[in-house]
C-alpha cells in the first residue's frame, strides 16, 4: 500500500470518528496513546494479524473512538517501542511501516502491519506458554483449531495484472484455418 493510500485511509477514519461512527473492525485498531505493556500489545497485534489472513491491518495512534477525539500521538520512537513488543513474538512478528499524519494541528501515527506471514505466535508472560492469538470483533482470544486450519491451508488467488498496451498485427491473422 502506498503512503498516500494509508494517509487517505486514516483521514477517512478521522472523519468517521468525529462523526460518532464506529470504526474499529477486523482491519482497524484505534489507540488514544501508545499501547502498553508490550506483552499485551504483542498479543493484540498477533491476534489482529492472524485474523486478517494476509490483508494489511492499520493501527492509528492518537484517536480515541469512545470520546470522539483526536489526541496528539506524542513523541514515541518506533525504533524503541516496537523492539520491546517484538520480543514477545516467537520467531517472527508482522512487518510494520509507520506514517506521521498531521490532522488539525495534531500528529497521528499510522502503523501498517503486514499479515501475509501468519501464523504469529506470542509468548504469554504469565504462564510462559506459547499462544496463537485471534482477533474476534474487537477482543483478542486464543485461536480455535478450525481457525488455525483456515489460516494454514493454502488459498488459491488470482494473480493481479494490468494491461499496459494492446496492439494488433496485420501480419498475424486472428484465425488461421486449414482448407
Amino acid at each position: 500500500m502506498r503512503a498516500f493510500q494509508v494517509e487517505s485511509w486514516v483521514l477517512t477514519i478521522v472523519e468517521r470518528v468525529l462523526a460518532g461512527q464506529r470504526v474499529e473492525d477486523s482491519r482497524v485498531e484505534l489507540k488514544a496513546a501508545w499501547p502498553e505493556p508490550p506483552e499485551k500489545t504483542a498479543r493484540q497485534i498477533a491476534g489482529h494479524a492472524n485474523a486478517a489472513r494476509g490483508d494489511s491491518i492499520l493501527w492509528v495512534i492518537g484517536i480515541d473512538e469512545k470520546s470522539k477525539s483526536i489526541n496528539d500521538a506524542g513523541q514515541c520512537e518506533l525504533a524503541n517501542w516496537f523492539p520491546s513488543v517484538q520480543s514477545f513474538f516467537n520467531g517472527l512478528a508482522p512487518a510494520v511501516q509507520d506514517y506521521n499524519i498531521p490532522v488539525n494541528g495534531k500528529n497521528l501515527v499510522a502503523l501498517l502491519f503486514e499479515s501475509n506471514r501468519a501464523p504469529f505466535v506470542v509468548r504469554n508472560k504469565e504462564n510462559d506458554r506459547l499462544e496463537v492469538p485471534w482477533r474476534d470483533g474487537t477482543r483478542t482470544r486464543s485461536a480455535t483449531r478450525s481457525e488455525l486450519l483456515k489460516l494454514l491451508s493454502k488459498q488459491i488467488s488470482i494473480p493481479k495484472f494490468e494491461i499496459l498496451a494492446h496492439w494488433e498485427s496485420p501480419w498475424y491473422p486472428p484465425h488461421v484455418g486449414v482448407e
